[in-house]
């Protein structure tokens, strides 16, 4: 049985979670192919230490941010705050485990990250969202993100299209 929301712990990720977070960014690799810019069959034969190098950079002091959602000691959420330049961030990465959704906890995330975001007297935050994904979009603007008019094609899946939305805090 999976835990309340309300017993979901949220923390952020430290130096030695490689492990944990390889194993949730290739949960959500797999099962949502088309949320990312990677490839799960690329990322899955990387080794350790390339998973460290990026919590490495997602960890950094005065720089990025990312965090967890934990059901015990297993994450089932995350997210990845990232300072762009001055005064100007975003976030991305954002995924929840199928079996979380629906409770507010990618909320409890966005807000996670906005908080770190004004801590750190940023102005404006950006973020891409693949378009058609009706439930995310009405989340972002719930929170006042609105487009920018800049699309892309999404760079693992051309087929599909992501917009920039862009929230000034």
């Amino acid at each position: 049985m999976q835990a309340e929301a309300s017993k979901i712990t949220m923390r952020a990720i430290h130096q030695d979670d490689a492990a944990l977070y390889r194993e949730i960014r290739l949960r959500g690799l797999k099962l949502a192919p088309d949320s990312f810019g990677q490839h799960y069959a690329d990322e899955v034969t990387k080794p350790l230490q390339y998973w460290r190098d990026v919590v490495h950079r997602l960890t950094t002091p005065g720089g990025h941010t990312a965090y967890f959602l934990l059901d015990g000691q297993a994450p089932v959420g995350v997210i990845h705050g990232f300072v762009r330049g001055p005064q100007q961030g975003s976030f991305g990465g954002l995924w929840i485990d199928p079996g979380y959704r629906r409770r507010g906890l990618a909320r409890r995330l966005i807000e996670t990250i906005l908080q770190w975001a004004r801590a750190r007297d940023l102005k404006v935050m950006r973020l891409w969202s693949v378009d058609g994904n009706q439930g995310t979009l009405r989340l972002y603007q719930d929170f006042g993100f609105r487009p920018t008019g800049t699309h892309k094609p999404l760079i693992t899946n051309p087929a599909l299209t992501v917009s920039q939305y862009e929230l000034t805090l």
